[in-house]
């Protein structure tokens, strides 16, 4: 870019920003621009930040639940995965490492639901990002089966 420039009492070459018209050294222009009250502008309204989440969690198994793509389910046990919410903003990223054990500790259990002892405390894995997350969610049938002696026999039934 082209600038008008001329020459100060003490010598030196400026020219005026292009943005807000302020006098400024030519080098600091042709290099960056614009003025350096532009540049410090810009930089106040500039947001940059890695952010990062961690959350320690103390997970037990809670039942014998299965989370699956079904309509009509046949047991008791079974959670349709179209009627469980998922609160993505509680979803906590894991490493393949903690995705890994996640897997091996459900499966072990038999179930897809874990908690951290609170009423509504209910986790699972959930899919998403290069590995899994661990995420908050809630069900009817979860807090029933801590309510309801039958529905807890029904679904702990082997």
């Amino acid at each position: 870019m082209e600038y008008k420039t001329y020459q100060t009492e003490d010598g030196h070459t400026k020219a005026d920003c292009p943005i807000c018209e302020a006098s400024e050294h030519i080098q600091i222009l042709e290099e960056h621009g614009k003025c350096e009250i532009c540049q410090m502008e810009e930089k106040r309204m500039t947001f940059e930040a890695t952010l990062v989440k961690t959350q320690t969690f103390k997970l037990k198994p809670y039942g014998r639940f299965n989370i699956k793509w079904v309509h009509n389910p046949k047991s008791p046990r079974t959670i349709p995965y179209h009627e469980v919410t998922i609160n993505w903003d509680t979803a906590y990223p894991m490493t393949e490492e903690q995705e890994k054990e996640v897997i091996k500790f459900m499966k072990k259990y038999k179930t897809d639901i874990l908690t951290d002892g609170g009423y509504l405390g209910f986790y699972t894995r959930v899919s998403g990002g290069e590995f899994g997350s661990i995420a908050h969610i809630a069900h009817p049938h979860l807090v029933k089966y801590r309510e309801d002696e039958g529905f807890k026999l029904a679904v702990d039934d082997i």
